[in-house]
């Protein structure tokens, strides 16, 4: 127990120093990764007598510490990786994982092709059949359930495999190499840990074609290329540098054109995200930038989700089962304030507002007697991102950001006005615009939206 712990405390620290080191000498974002891969590497036990991975678990990405990790984790979700070869000792591998439902509001596995970062397959939590004599607490039949079983068994094949026969299955196509397994939960209930009271699924590796086991399992440690990929980052700036002068000529006008929105934002839908996205969330976006304001203030009409907290049942009538804002680094893909669902006053029109501004009580305090919530612009190298995110539940919404199409930074770039998410899901959709801090102060910083 002692060596866990001080091998927990040696990762913490290689991973602080990597991200203060890397962030003034290299791009910040594969800096954080690359440490966040080498903390993982410290924290790693490889048994070599078995064919169990469970000691093989990367670090819990966990954006309650801020700033510190990438890809743009949220504040109430924790993830966790997994990477392998798809070959090992010359033999095709599948993958078994045998965990619990957590309590909680969501859960997930993802496959990814770790080399790019793309999404190959995923399974939701009531997708999941339980195992024998175990529930799932995420399926509508079984859901608050007092059964104290919640027992799973998914199993990850490469396509084609004659072992893939699995009632709960993942498959991978041949043209990946290293894959990453990913594990997500979100919004634990209260009082209970980021696994919502259980512990990380067991690994362990077969032969694809056979089923016998694989000893030992290995592991990868590779980058998505995403990060490192030259002309994915000139094109994202420049779709960013479009945004900002469109931004700056709205901010132009009269006030009262102000006041109807200079913040508009932009969609990438998951099969399109190569930084290991959730392929059950859009994401909605925008850039900041404080030259152009003191204060930024966003509003959008909320959608209803699943509190399955506050009712220990899940509501598959809602039209998401989660949302959330969470602002981010440009350059760093870090993460240092997150607002979800739960937090947000909604108004009798069913809207919902933040306010992005110094770190200031009053300016805190203004927002917040106008019914707004806060978050401070935080520290960074570069501008803002400000995520919204909608993760779909079993029923159609269609005004979640699943319906805005996907902007693409090569196809679109002309005509990327007509993709700003207002034009397609209306009050759902997110949108800004820039107050100086006396005008928040003075009640005077609104936003019409109809």
């Amino acid at each position: 127990m002692i060596k866990i712990v001080i091998k927990g405390l040696l990762a913490l620290v290689v991973l602080i120093l990597v991200f203060v080191i890397g962030a003034f000498f290299v791009k910040p974002a594969a800096a954080l990764l690359v440490g966040f891969n080498f903390a993982s590497e410290v924290s790693r036990t490889k048994d070599p007598q078995s064919n169990s991975c469970s000691g093989l678990w990367s670090l819990p990405i966990d954006a309650t510490i801020p700033y510190l990790f990438p890809l743009y984790p949220e504040l109430t979700a924790t993830y966790w990786a997994f990477k392998y070869p798809m070959s090992q000792q010359g033999q095709p591998v599948s993958i078994k994982l045998t965990g619990q439902f957590p309590d909680a509001r969501y859960m997930s596995l993802h496959v990814y092709d770790a080399d790019t970062g793309y999404a190959k397959d995923s399974i939701v939590d009531y997708q999941i059949k339980s195992a024998a004599g175990s529930f799932n607490p995420f399926t509508a039949a079984e859901s608050g359930s007092s059964l104290a079983n919640k027992d799973y068994e998914v199993w990850i094949h490469p396509q084609g495999s004659p072992t893939a026969d699995a009632a709960n299955r993942l498959q991978l196509p041949p043209e990946v190499i290293n894959a990453a397994l990913a594990l997500r939960i979100y919004r634990p209930d209260d009082d209970l840990d980021v696994l919502g009271g259980t512990a990380l699924p067991q690994i362990s590796a077969f032969n694809a074609d056979t089923g016998e086991p694989i000893v030992p399992c290995d592991y990868v440690n590779v980058l998505p290329s995403a990060l490192t990929d030259k002309q994915r980052s000139v094109n994202r700036a420049a779709i960013f540098w479009l945004m900002n002068q469109d931004q700056s000529e709205r901010e132009q006008v009269s006030a009262q054109q102000q006041s109807k929105g200079t913040i508009s934002f932009l969609v990438r839908q998951p099969e399109h995200t190569d930084l290991l996205p959730n392929l059950q969330m859009a994401y909605a976006f925008a850039p900041l930038y404080r030259n152009l304001g003191e204060i930024a203030l966003v509003t959008m009409k909320a959608p209803t989700f699943s509190n399955s907290n506050l009712t220990g049942k899940h509501n598959f009538e809602s039209e998401v089962r989660y949302w959330s804002m969470c602002m981010g680094g440009i350059q760093e893909t870090n993460t240092h304030a997150c607002l979800n669902d739960e937090q947000f006053k909604v108004d009798e029109q069913g809207m919902i507002g933040v306010v992005i501004g110094p770190d200031s009580a009053a300016v805190k305090k203004a927002a917040q007697d106008q019914g707004y919530a806060y978050m401070s612009w935080g520290w960074y190298l570069s501008d803002r991102l400000l995520i919204v995110r909608h993760l779909k539940n079993v029923k159609h919404f269609a005004g979640g950001i699943q319906k805005v199409p996907d902007f693409s930074y090569v196809d679109s770039s002309s005509v990327y006005k007509a993709f700003y998410s207002e034009n397609h899901i209306g009050a759902y959709a997110p949108l800004g615009r820039y107050c100086s801090e006396v005008d928040l102060l003075a009640g005077e910083c609104n936003l019409e939206r109809k």
